[in-house]
């Protein structure tokens, strides 16, 4: 019941890594270790070049339990296998989102036609947890070097995780409130319009640019706050200059 499979988890937040170790009173250990890629064939489930969510939904699919209130009906799971499968024979590492308790919950609720294409890939790109890399063969166990443990204490990371998941509760039943555009698709509409993986690339890369539109018109805010700043730093200091000389 792993997200990728048998292999060997790993993360690169070591925060993430922290919050996992421990228990309701019970510290853990994190290891570090380093990972030489180097002829390895890795799955990057996250490059949206050639990838979508439903390869990654379908990747979950065949290794995760869902249970879901409406069953997941044949031709639902048949449309997802068919269009979105992706071989997995020779791959070594493979790098996606973490299908946490909450990225599980959008999963399904997608499925369960609850959460729109657009608010799955709005939970999805914009989450905070990070992506995992996962070790599946032997060539890539003899790639990776053990450098250290450390001991991480309940006291501090078990507050946090905790934190996170009833933060990450609140976040989804608020996603699942809003209301959803008329012209957002559902999996229901997917599979009818049997859509292919380029044509939900090209409803990803429309969600993608607006994102980045967003980002750079807070970017150029922040970059005019600063510019604002920096004159009124300015004129502070020559003002200053001005007393002084007076004096």
């Amino acid at each position: 019941n792993n997200d990728y499979g048998l292999g060997f988890y790993c993360t690169e937040h070591k925060e993430l890594a922290c919050e996992w170790a421990v228990g309701l009173g019970c510290d853990g250990h994190v290891n570090k270790y380093i990972l030489d890629t180097n002829e390895l064939n890795i799955l990057d489930l996250g490059d949206n070049k050639n990838f979508t969510a439903l390869h990654w939904l379908c990747v979950l699919m065949k290794n995760r339990k869902f249970k879901i209130n409406q069953n997941i009906t044949k031709q639902i799971r048949d449309y997802i296998f068919d269009k979105f499968s992706i071989p997995l024979e020779g791959v070594d590492v493979i790098r996606g989102w973490r299908a946490d308790d909450r990225y599980f919950a959008y999963a399904k609720a997608f499925l369960a036609g609850a959460l729109s294409y657009k608010m799955l890939m709005k939970a999805m790109i914009l989450g905070e947890l990070g992506d995992q890399v996962v070790l599946k063969t032997e060539q890539a166990f003899e790639k990776i070097s053990f450098v250290e443990e450390e001991v991480v204490p309940a006291t501090i990371w078990y507050e946090k995780k905790d934190y996170r998941s009833k933060h990450a509760e609140k976040e989804y039943k608020t996603l699942l409130e809003r209301e959803s555009d008329i012209n957002d698709i559902t999996i229901l509409d997917i599979v009818r319009a049997k859509m292919s993986p380029d044509a939900l690339r090209v409803q990803e890369e429309e969600f993608r640019r607006a994102i980045r539109g967003i980002n750079k018109k807070l970017q150029q805010s922040d970059r005019a706050k600063a510019v604002n700043i920096g004159e009124q730093a300015l004129f502070d200091a020559a003002q200053a200059v001005n007393n002084r000389q007076s004096a």
